[in-house]
């Protein structure tokens, strides 16, 4: 059974977005094989020749799964792919993705967990694309609005500069 969970809240007569859709087949491709549980060693042995799959379908998993705990899916990734690169880079462009405010609140939320696990592993600050994502999001921030949504995004940006202070050296 195909699972239908997307980053965005769009209507069917917007533009899919590519990233997103990449995700989907990932973790669509996993549920079909494992249902909701399942191992690394399952997984890699599932799909030894894809390292690329994998990481996608956890990373969709992880920022759309409210019932799953996103730490066992982080703990997975971090044993399958020590390099994050391909995570920031889709990070950095959900952050400054024309749409952010169409993002489903738990991935938004799960996107402010995830770039905080990478900020917290990034002591010797070798991502600079980290910061970007930081700056991408601050530019998300409407000026003079005073929604709950908009209240929410700039405790999120100012609590991860907070906790990641080299950000403003």
């Amino acid at each position: 059974m195909a699972v239908e969970k997307k980053l965005f809240s769009i209507k069917s007569f917007d533009e899919k977005d590519m990233i997103d859709l990449d995700l989907f087949e990932s973790v669509n491709q996993f549920n079909l094989t494992f249902g909701n549980d399942f191992t690394v060693a399952e997984i890699l042995e599932a799909y030894p020749n894809n390292p690329q799959m994998i990481l996608n379908g956890l990373f969709h998993r992880i920022l759309t799964d409210e019932i799953s705990d996103p730490n066992i899916d982080w703990s997975l990734i971090e044993s399958t792919h020590p390099d994050y690169d391909s995570i920031i880079h889709k990070i950095v462009y959900l952050a400054g993705h024309v749409a952010f405010y169409k993002l489903f609140p738990i991935v938004k939320r799960r996107l402010f967990w995830i770039l905080g696990k990478l900020l917290q592993r990034d002591t010797d600050h070798r991502h600079p694309s980290l910061n970007n994502a930081i700056i991408f999001l601050s530019r998300q921030i409407k000026g003079g609005s005073d929604h709950v949504e908009n209240m929410n995004l700039v405790h999120d940006v100012l609590q991860l500069i907070e906790n990641n202070l080299y950000f403003i050296k």
